[in-house]
């Protein structure tokens, strides 16, 4: 394309959404269409690691087509831990694509299957839990709304424990700070109103009533509590290192993508990949309401959540119009370029926005029907190689709507 959007880039990093597995096999596609343009993942146990809450020093000096900050919440945070501790993309494929035409051939490490049990551990109520229960809400209900929430005391159906385990299995180290790469993981604390971006250093000590870095956490527990969702999977209890306990659920509650930790990792390049795409009516399918409830709930859902995005999307916008607007009046006035160039720094750091910064968002189109109507938690092998086919297309097809330019 001859007019096509020219993007100079000195740092990348991707930031991945939820979705359970569906999701998973579209970042997987994503990957490889990244690999295919010439990037490349850091990933594995640093030889020299930095101490806890610290960066390494001095800075490792990657060129712009390696990949070394990730951010993932729920099934966003599995692939891009595997990535950071040094599972090949190849290695991540054949581990799903075992006995099937999808297999990648080649010398490339084998990793273990990703199983059904491993994803759905079955949350079994103690009996203790249940007699509190009883205890707490009576026998015989005095409203259908009281009876309703006695019946749904229990947390959830399933735990995320399984998925943990499957991660300690294969990482090369728990701890954070000891990875080449930056990896920060997204959590939502439950008994509170704060989103916990689990990485290499924390911010305890502050008081942000929204968010806070932490870095006392185990990498798979973080991941596995960024992935409980509620009320499918029960809250995940962190026991953070020096004593202190919490439970976390999903980290997309509160925001689907954290795009600002990449931001504050000095990323120009933010590639953001995500899968909920809201149903668009058409003729041949019909409307949702014919399709029952779970189409409806997860309809209303992927409407909220793109508006989160659109929204995400617009303010970055709106900040580059206002700071347009800014210098066009600075120039038709024929005001001193000095003041001009005064007032827009001072606008960037009050908007906290940074110039050179691009975002590229890879996500579904509407008429990708699989990723609205097809199982969430499926590991079907030949449904997820669909899934990651659609994601590489729809990465290749938005890579080739802009002019990448690596500035080393």
């Amino acid at each position: 394309m001859k007019f096509r959007q020219r993007i100079p880039f000195t740092k990348a990093g991707i930031v991945f959404s939820g979705g359970a597995t569906k999701a998973a096999a579209f970042h997987i596609g994503v990957c490889l269409a990244l690999r295919d343009k010439g990037f490349s993942f850091v990933g594995g146990k640093a030889e020299n690691p930095a101490p806890i809450n610290s960066l390494a020093f001095p800075r490792p000096k990657y060129h712009p087509h390696q990949i070394s900050t990730y951010v993932g919440s729920s099934a966003g945070a599995l692939i891009v831990t595997l990535l950071a501790s040094g599972v090949s993309i190849e290695s991540i494929i054949n581990s799903i694509a075992r006995d099937t035409d999808f297999h990648i051939p080649g010398n490339h490490a084998e990793i273990p299957r990703l199983t059904y049990r491993d994803m759905l551990t079955i949350n079994w109520p103690k009996p203790s839990s249940l007699l509190k229960s009883v205890q707490k809400s009576g026998i015989l209900a005095k409203t259908i709304e009281s009876l309703v929430l006695r019946n749904l005391r229990l947390p959830g159906l399933f735990s995320t424990r399984g998925l943990a385990e499957f991660l300690r299995k294969m990482l090369p180290t728990e701890q954070f700070h000891e990875l080449k790469p930056d990896l920060f993981v997204v959590g939502t604390q439950l008994d509170h109103s704060r989103k916990i971006i689990f990485g290499r250093y924390g911010t305890e000590k502050t008081f942000d009533e929204y968010f806070q870095y932490a870095s006392n956490a185990n990498i798979s527990d973080s991941v596995a509590a960024s992935m409980s969702l509620p009320p499918i999977f029960v809250p995940y209890l962190v026991k953070h290192h020096g004593g202190k306990e919490r439970y976390y659920i999903d980290g997309e509650i509160r925001e689907t993508l954290s795009t600002h930790v990449a931001k504050d990792q000095d990323c120009d390049l933010i590639l953001c990949s995500y899968t909920h795409q809201p149903y668009h009516f058409k003729e041949e399918i019909g409307s949702l309401n014919q399709y029952g409830i779970s189409s409806i709930v997860i309809q209303a859902l992927y409407q909220a959540i793109e508006q989160k995005v659109y929204g995400a999307k617009k303010s970055h916008e709106n900040k580059i119009a206002t700071l347009e607007t800014v210098q066009t009046f600075f120039k038709e006035k024929k005001y001193p370029e000095q003041d001009m160039q005064e007032l827009t720094h001072r606008l960037e750091e009050r908007l906290d926005f940074k110039k050179k910064l691009h975002y590229l968002f890879i996500h579904p189109e509407s008429k990708d029907r699989e990723m609205f109507f097809g199982e969430h938690f499926t590991l079907n092998p030949s449904t997820l190689q669909n899934v990651v086919t659609i994601g590489y297309k729809r990465a290749m097809a938005e890579l080739r709507r802009v002019e990448l330019i690596p500035v080393t």
